[in-house]
């Protein structure tokens, strides 16, 4: 009886040890993730369907606004960073590309992220949301 005690704390230590249970503040929890941009810096994002897909732990894509983009990812504990960023160079209405240069700046920017109930928020190294986001269906 002893032995299966042991076996079964054994298992639950490991368990716990290995990060089984991701935390929402987990880099672990954005991979696979699509999200919807609420507001730039801000300012409500309204000209035009602008996305982050954390399409793998080493990749980032979405839309723009009028052009789609795809870059490098870094994630680390609550820290996220996008670099090598490559877009199409569609041309729209001023005001649409007026929102995807804002978009694209404040995508370069970031540096940390953390949850706030269903939004995800994208922070700069001064710690000011530069982005913040809602869960894509």
């Amino acid at each position: 009886m002893r032995m299966l005690w042991l076996a079964v704390a054994i298992v639950l230590v490991a368990g716990c040890q290995t990060g089984a249970g991701a935390r929402p503040g987990d880099a672990a929890v954005l991979p696979g993730t699509a999200w919807g941009v609420e507001q730039i810096d801000e300012v409500p994002a309204d000209r035009a369907a602008t996305t982050v897909r954390f399409v793998s732990d080493t990749r980032v894509a979405g839309r723009a606004g009028c052009n789609q983009y795809a870059g490098a990812l870094h994630l680390g504990p609550r820290t996220v960073s996008i670099d090598e960023a490559l877009s199409t160079r569609m041309a729209c209405e001023p005001t649409v590309m007026d929102q995807e240069r804002r978009f694209l700046a404040a995508l370069a920017a970031v540096r940390a992220f953390r949850r706030e109930a269903d939004r995800l928020l994208l922070l700069d190294e001064a710690a000011r949301v530069r982005l913040r986001l809602v869960p894509l269906p």
